[in-house]
């Protein structure tokens, strides 16, 4: 049984948490764009294909919180200049 959903603030990431397990799912919004694009009948069940399982761990949660996506993080080179002391 779902307790709880957690939308990742980018729109494409849910993380669905159930009694004794979460899944972190993909969700793909030009997916669900081309599909009404061609005028495609949704049915009972919504669109198939829309949601890709990435992730499926066996713990029990009992919040949840979005830190950061790791598609965001850029290396930064930090350079500290050597001094050439005589």
């Amino acid at each position: 049984m779902i307790q709880n959903i957690y939308w990742a603030d980018s729109g494409d990431r849910v993380a669905i948490v159930s009694n004794s397990s979460f899944k972190i799912l993909k969700f793909s919004r030009d997916f669900v764009s081309s599909y009404l694009d061609c005028s495609k009948q949704i049915g009972e069940k919504g669109i198939l294909g829309v949601f890709e399982i990435l992730n499926e761990t066996k713990e029990r949660v009992q919040s949840g919180l979005w830190v950061r996506d790791i598609r965001e993080l850029k290396p930064k080179i930090l350079i500290k200049p050597i001094s050439k002391c005589i």
